[in-house]
């Protein structure tokens, strides 16, 4: 995350020094696309902590669905797309299977949308580059005059 900021100071202060002029919108939607990948990032470590499970949990058919592998869940938050790896367990009778965290965190059968924003409207977001760095056109509108 510093090491994001001070990317991003860097080429805001040099197009300040370059033109004399700040293009406030464009620094508010860097900030913002910046601080949603910091925060994504850190969501999704800590979904990738190691959580402890059991060998076997309860099954919808009555029995016990068996722990078969790890698997891999992409999920998309308000804050972007994050990856964690949950347990994965199978009914050796029905042959149901399930994830007890997909449960837990409420995105089971969720089509790996957030319940906070598979259930809203979300404001419109802007077209965001991949790297907003290179991307990033400080001389739209909104300029300041770097004062004497």
């Amino acid at each position: 995350m510093a090491q994001e900021v001070n990317r991003w100071l860097q080429v805001v202060f040099a197009e300040w020094h370059k033109t004399g002029q700040i293009d406030l919108e464009a620094v508010e939607m860097l900030l913002r696309t910046s601080l949603h990948r910091a925060g994504a990032a850190t969501l999704q470590r800590l979904l990738c902590m190691p959580v402890a499970h059991e060998c076997a949990v309860p099954c919808p058919c009555g029995r016990k669905a068996h722990y078969h592998e790890t698997r891999r869940k992409q999920v998309l938050t308000m804050l972007g797309p994050v990856i964690f790896d949950r347990a994965y367990f199978v009914c050796p009778d029905c042959h149901a299977g399930q994830s007890p965290r997909d449960r837990e965190l409420d995105v089971v059968g969720s089509r790996g949308l957030n319940p906070s924003i598979e259930n809203k409207p979300l404001p419109p977001l802007p077209n965001l580059h991949p790297n907003p760095f290179t991307a990033l056109p400080l001389n739209r509108i909104n300029h300041f005059r770097k004062m004497p």
